[in-house]
């Protein structure tokens, strides 16, 4: 567990904001109230982790800053996107009384790992990016998703893949993640449903370093399209290697690529295409301005999943300041909250699910992540 990062000004003024929560005197007669971040700080994974929490951090240091009568905590739980830390973290979550909510986990073989012990304690979760569809089908009542799931995903990438009804053979290989495994199993049925051929269905081992005997296998099958369903660490080389053996085929990926580690090597090839239910880059005037801010704070841009993390994040926050200050208040409050961020208007369903779903569909082709279309409710929108 890490209470910050410790790397910026913001995330160390949350930090004087954590331990006065402690304090009952320091908050001026608020009850101590904390909000927990939970994902990879570390490992593989953690330039993905830290986009979400510097997010998370920004928008509580921005509620302490205008609300010094009732400053906010953060306690972050550094996941290394390990499922099996991840379920020992959260009993010390649940342990804390002062954690009113939890922002994450980041990816969906934690959340699926934590969210038990979450529910038995009557603590709401609200993930900004574990897309995994079968989250919101276990019966929870304290689970809720701030993005589209990867069975909404999915579909949206085989309607581009396809361009509506165009016939294509595929490789769809995926990283053998909860969730790379998940959306994979979910395009490729997608594609086959849609009369589209799968040739070549495989997983990577992503400790492994050669890929040249799967690629090889695409090569033979002469296919139209490789898919990965996974994350960054292991598509990139996976991408790299496709390249590096001549492979010119289109490279269609899904939110897991949506980060600068794989921004770096694919950058200007027009044969690549990212799907993500997030704002990848600022779009509206309001996500350019938290993108500056963002920018300034951090000394970086956005990336995927960033603003989802604010919103989520000045979600719970805005329900604190309305006077929810119990777990089950928090879980009554998000059963009927409509709120109106940066990315999107929220309301969630029973499941936990939002009302409207959304997918937005990405080129690197300028050297940066593009968003070209968003889908929304299954209807292509141009967002530029």
């Amino acid at each position: 567990m890490t209470r910050v990062l410790g790397v910026t000004a913001v995330v160390a003024m949350v930090l004087v904001a954590s331990v006065a929560c402690g304090d009952d005197d320091a908050t001026g007669g608020c009850p101590p109230t904390a909000l927990a971040f939970m994902g990879a700080l570390s490992g593989p994974s953690a330039s993905s982790g830290e986009v979400k929490h510097h997010s998370v951090a920004l928008a509580i240091f921005e509620h302490n800053r205008d609300n010094p009568d009732c400053e906010i905590g953060l306690i972050s739980f550094d996941t290394r996107g390990n499922p099996g830390r991840a379920a020992v973290l959260a009993e010390q979550v649940v342990a804390d009384p002062q954690v009113v909510a939890v922002v994450g986990p980041a990816f969906s073989g934690e959340t699926e790992a934590v969210m038990p012990i979450f529910d038995e304690a009557g603590l709401a979760a609200v993930t900004p990016s574990a897309t995994n569809a079968r989250l919101s089908q276990q019966g929870w009542t304290t689970f809720h998703r701030f993005v589209s799931n990867d069975a909404q995903q999915g579909p949206a990438m085989a309607t581009w893949l396809t361009d509506g009804d165009a016939l294509i053979t595929a490789a769809v290989i995926d990283d053998g993640s909860l969730y790379g495994q998940g959306l994979a199993d979910i395009i490729a049925d997608e594609l086959v449903q849609r009369g589209s051929t799968v040739g070549v269905r495989a997983a990577i081992d992503p400790d492994q370093v050669d890929y040249s005997e799967l690629i090889g296998r695409i090569t033979g099958d002469d296919v139209d399209v490789i898919v990965f369903g996974g994350v960054a660490s292991s598509g990139t080389p996976f991408y790299q290697q496709v390249r590096e053996a001549g492979l010119e085929t289109l490279f269609a990926g899904a939110d897991g690529l949506l980060i600068g580690q794989f921004l770096a090597v694919s950058a200007g090839d027009p044969e690549v295409l990212i799907t993500c239910p997030c704002i990848g880059s600022a779009i509206t005037p309001e996500q350019i301005e938290f993108g500056e801010e963002y920018r300034r704070v951090f000394g970086q841009p956005i990336s995927a999943y960033a603003v989802e993390s604010y919103d989520a994040t000045q979600m719970l926050l805005g329900l604190i300041s309305g006077g929810v200050r119990t777990r089950a208040g928090m879980v009554d409050a998000l059963a009927n909250v409509e709120y109106e961020g940066l990315s999107k208007t929220v309301r969630f369903l029973d499941n936990g699910e939002l009302e409207v779903p959304e997918v937005y569909l990405y080129d690197v082709v300028t050297g940066q992540f593009t968003p070209r279309v968003v889908i929304r409710n299954g209807e292509p929108i141009e967002v530029r």
